[in-house]
Parts: structure tokens; sequence; C-alpha cells
């Protein structure tokens, strides 16, 4: 996993501040049109336009590659089932 530190943006849907992207695949920075998953809120994000984030949409999602689909929603479900054992 490679880690990146940036300046801050927020994340468009709980507004958690977010100064760094982790890449589970290779290393790279970020880049727009690479997608996301928020670690606070579990929304799937996209890189816009001036590296702003924004919710990703069900036509962003059907675009992606099977494989890295299915990644990223194993990925949410994992992070909201450890937040819910956490909140226990």
């Amino acid at each position: 996993m490679h880690t990146t530190r940036h300046s801050p943006f927020e994340c468009p849907t709980c507004s958690t501040r977010i100064d760094s992207t982790s890449n589970l695949t290779r290393e790279r920075q970020p880049y727009e049109g690479a997608v996301a998953l928020c670690v606070y809120c579990g929304q799937m994000l996209i890189f816009g336009k001036g590296m702003v984030l924004r919710a990703a949409t069900d036509a962003d999602l059907d675009r992606l590659p099977k494989g890295l689909r299915t990644t990223l929603e194993n990925a949410r479900a994992a992070l909201r089932q450890a937040k819910s054992i956490i909140a226990n």
C-alpha cells in the first residue's frame, strides 16, 4: 500500500477533511478520474476536475472494471462491519 499526503480536501458526503490517500494496488498519487472510498462514511468518490472529490454516481461505478467495483464494494462492506463492531 502506498500512502500520499496532500493538501486537505473534504468528503462531499460526510465533510471529513482528508489529507492523505492510500493506493492499494500501486505507488500512484490520486489523479483526475480516480476512484476513492471515504474511510469515515464509506462513500465511493471520484476525483473530479481540479482534484475536487465528488460522490460517485451509478454511471461512474458502472464504468469500472468488474473486479475493481467488487473490491470497492467489499472494502466498503468491511469498513461498515468494523465500524458497527467498534460502536457496540
